[in-house]
């Protein structure tokens, strides 16, 4: 059987084994509590969130502004065709008028 060591020897061989640690170089948020981890991942969230809000609404401001400039096409496009369809009304009337004058005029001298 292996004799076990003592409580006073362990620590004696355990205090040899810890390392001599030289923290130089860190910098001090390399060793952040949890609270300040939590506080920085909170922060890091609402930035995110802020910018995810910014990069909506300009998403909406440009569509916005696409959807009005076609809307604006289309009633261009729309009062084009209503002239359009007016003139060719009058130009119809006219047709009309002239025809039954050409067509009194027939029936009067005959």
């Amino acid at each position: 059987m292996v004799p076990l060591p003592s409580s006073t020897n362990m620590m004696a061989s355990s205090s040899n084994n810890i390392p001599d640690v030289n923290f130089s170089g860190f910098s001090p948020t390399e060793f952040m509590s949890p609270s300040e981890d939590i506080a920085h991942n909170i922060l890091s969230v609402e930035k995110y969130s802020r910018t995810q809000k910014r990069i909506a609404q300009a998403m909406l401001q440009t569509y916005s502004q696409t959807k009005l400039a076609q809307m604006e096409d289309e009633r261009e496009a729309d009062n084009e065709e209503l002239i359009q369809r007016q003139q060719q009304l009058q130009q119809q009337q006219m047709q009309f008028e002239h025809d039954m004058l050409v067509d009194r005029q027939r029936q009067t001298k005959c």
